[in-house]
């Protein structure tokens, strides 16, 4: 019985953690110092000089500083505000 009730309580703690960090937005500021199509990945670069790379999916929004869509391209070279799932763009916004 004892085994039994360790085995659950395990089973229910790894389920558990599987699940940590799901749907936390990460949010990053900085300048798009490149962009590769082929690749789909964009650097940004924060103005203390970190660079984050991160990957562009078909469901990613791009927005200039109005609010309205851009194309990402159009963003490039720009200060932009960038929202992410594990890595994964969400949302690119100008700042």
């Amino acid at each position: 019985m004892k085994k039994t009730i360790t085995i659950l309580s395990a089973l229910a703690l790894s389920a558990g953690l599987s699940y940590a960090g799901c749907g936390k937005v990460d949010t990053t500021s900085g300048k798009i110092t490149s962009y590769d199509a082929e690749k789909k990945i964009i650097v940004v670069e924060a103005e203390g000089g970190a660079k984050t790379t991160l990957t562009i999916t078909p469901t990613s929004k791009y927005a200039g500083k109005d609010g309205k869509d851009v194309k990402i391209e159009d963003l490039q070279g720009k200060t932009v505000k960038v929202d992410s799932e594990h890595k994964k763009v969400t949302s690119v916004k100008e700042a």
